[in-house]
């Protein structure tokens, strides 16, 4: 096998770039001409670094029109193109009459010749698709993934964490579950689950569930979200934020927006594990409350303080709202793992205005206000408050997570 060295120099001033080539022997046969496609490779693997992954910005071509492959040059765009779209299609037999089917071809070519010269990209690009798919929530791909190779298990991501930690992350422990199943196809693979388990929560996931509930307690006591939260704030006050009316200045606009961004900024960014505490204590609010407050006060309410907080909640949690907390927990669904809403094909994920005009009742539908459901859920009579069914999910959730961990 033989691979060919480039060198990119610049040459002058403007741009222009000389390609330099020299041949470098391995075992097997040397780089002789452009015949050889594993120096063509090569060349392609190099391009698609430079290309690709340092500079996904989109560029222009001479002519106006946007380039098709999306990728601004880190060379010359003379020598880059002719590459591209010349020497590399001849070389390896794509048709270069269509350009955007020339570039797409090489593109997906691209990557195998970026992962045969660079293995460690290929791992990395598993790994971060892995992450994202834990993230997401998305149990098919992610056990696809690790299905063709468990070891995947064992790596961690740029932000030093596995796969199997995103997941509890997430408070997923139907996918913790799934992974168990190829953590025991590993040797030592159970050791390594507990490994990464302790190594999330050194003091135990009790100590950690009782430092997520302080956590809620504080968030929303620094924020003055609690039941004092509507003291001495006009009914015109309470309209205008429940209307999302804009440039208003009143006490009750500045709580809520102050909310918003500690919660967000604050909390969300800072806190890689859902916390679940936080909607439970805010319903523990919302139903002390269901008689002194007003209509507009327990719409408001449940609109900007429960909806945002589903709204930032982690993807599973946002699968279970869509299903409905009352249809898991009082019927005992199986989990759909759907983000659609019970008995719509509407996804949550595409809410927009969910935590501003509406939140998700705990049947499944984006109600507006909360109120509604206090009293019913889908037609069906609830006989307990809604914190009931979220706190027996939440106390399911964490036990099934310390079954799967003995």
């Amino acid at each position: 096998m033989s691979r060919a060295v480039y060198q990119v120099t610049q040459q002058n001033p403007d741009g222009a770039f000389t390609l330099f080539m020299s041949s470098q022997s391995f075992p097997g046969k040397k780089f002789r001409n452009m015949g050889d496609t594993s120096g063509a490779l090569w060349i392609l693997a190099t391009l698609m670094i430079r290309e690709t992954i340092n500079n996904p910005q989109r560029r222009m071509l001479p002519n106006g029109t946007l380039n098709l492959d999306n990728r601004a040059p880190t060379i010359n765009r003379a020598v880059r193109d002719v590459w591209m779209e010349v020497i590399l299609p001849f070389v390896f037999g794509v048709d270069c009459n269509n350009t955007q089917t020339s570039i797409s071809k090489l593109n997906h070519l691209g990557w195998f010749a970026l992962f045969e010269f660079n293995p460690t990209c290929f791992v990395d690009t598993v790994l971060n698709n892995l992450i994202i798919a834990v993230t997401n929530a998305d149990k098919k791909m992610v056990e696809c993934i690790i299905q063709a190779n468990p070891i995947y298990l064992t790596y961690k991501n740029s932000e030093g964490i596995t796969a199997f930690q995103a997941a509890l992350y997430a408070n997923d422990n139907d996918m913790c579950a799934m992974m168990k199943i190829y953590f025991e196809k590993l040797h030592g693979g159970l050791e390594e689950m507990r490994q990464q388990f302790n190594e999330l929560f050194p003091d135990g996931y009790e100590a950690h569930l009782k430092k997520q509930n302080k956590e809620a307690e504080i968030l929303l006591g620094n924020t003055g979200i609690n039941e004092n939260i509507f003291k001495d704030v006009s009914p015109t006050d309470v309209t205008n934020a429940l209307n999302n009316i804009p440039n208003t200045t009143s006490i009750l606009h500045k709580k809520l927006a102050e909310f918003k961004n500690i919660f967000v900024e604050k909390y969300i960014k800072k806190n890689k594990a859902h916390n679940p505490f936080i909607l439970e204590k805010t319903y523990g609010i919302y139903e002390k409350n269901y008689g002194p407050w007003s209509v507009d006060q327990l719409h408001l309410f449940s609109q900007q303080v429960i909806g945002f907080i589903q709204r930032y909640s982690s993807k599973i949690w946002q699968q279970h709202y869509a299903q409905g907390i009352y249809n898991l927990v009082e019927k005992n669904e199986q989990q759909q793992r759907s983000f659609f809403l019970a008995g719509t094909t509407t996804d949550i994920r595409s809410l927009d205005k969910l935590g501003f005009e509406y939140c998700i009742d705990v049947g499944g539908c984006d109600y507006m206000p909360l109120l509604q459901i206090i009293k019913h859920s889908l037609q069906t009579p609830i006989s307990s408050p809604i914190s009931f069914f979220y706190e027996k999910q939440v106390e399911q959730k964490n036990t099934n997570i310390l079954k799967l961990m003995r």
